[in-house]
């Protein structure tokens, strides 16, 4: 017989939540919450927000809508494991709880929209950590880049604890600095502000 955890979602210390397939709930959670506060603050950038299917194998569902919308633009949010509950990756992209969001740097991470993140961190005082990637992300990223000509992708990433577990855990003080960053960047993207996805 299957088992699983039966609480929904769980308080923890230090502004800790747990439970189950909070990989990727948690990260739609955080783009509706920056969609709220452009909402709040008159925004008037038009935005385009999805939950898709296939993420970690086809990313038809990312494929699909990329086609159908041709952004200016794409920001992927995932989940990234918290390298604190995992000793063996202490010397590799090491993300924790608590510190705010990461950052992926990458082969297929736009440079510009890579900066604009920074300055509009540095800025607001939003803490951010990175973690890199050489190649495969396993998230819509790595599609969504290829569709036209080339959207400019970032991917944002909300650290996570015990991933793929039914305890996932996440601290909410991270969630909300991504959602406050992601409404920073669409209110400072402008109609002039250009991308050259070969830069």
């Amino acid at each position: 017989d299957y088992v699983v955890r039966k609480e929904s979602l769980l308080k923890l210390q230090n502004n800790n939540y747990a439970a189950r397939a909070m990989d990727d709930k948690i990260g739609v959670y955080s783009i509706l919450n920056a969609l709220e506060l452009a909402k709040q603050n008159n925004v008037k950038n038009g935005v385009y927000a999805s939950s898709t299917v296939g993420e970690e194998t086809t990313a038809n569902g990312a494929v699909a809508v990329a086609n159908l919308v041709k952004p200016t633009l794409a920001i992927v949010v995932d989940v990234m494991t918290d390298t604190s509950s995992l000793p063996s990756l202490s010397n590799h992209n090491q993300v924790f709880l608590g510190k705010g969001p990461a950052i992926t740097l990458g082969t297929i991470m736009n440079k510009k929209l890579t900066d604009l993140i920074e300055k509009i961190a540095k800025e607001n005082n939003i803490p951010i950590q990175y973690v890199t990637s050489g190649n495969r992300t396993w998230t819509n990223a790595d599609q969504i880049h290829f569709v036209d000509k080339g959207i400019p992708t970032m991917l944002l990433n909300i650290p996570l604890r015990y991933m793929h577990s039914s305890a996932e855990v996440a601290n909410m003080d991270d969630v909300n600095n991504l959602s406050k960053l992601m409404y920073l960047i669409i209110k400072e993207i402008t109609e002039d502000f250009s991308f050259n996805p070969y830069e």
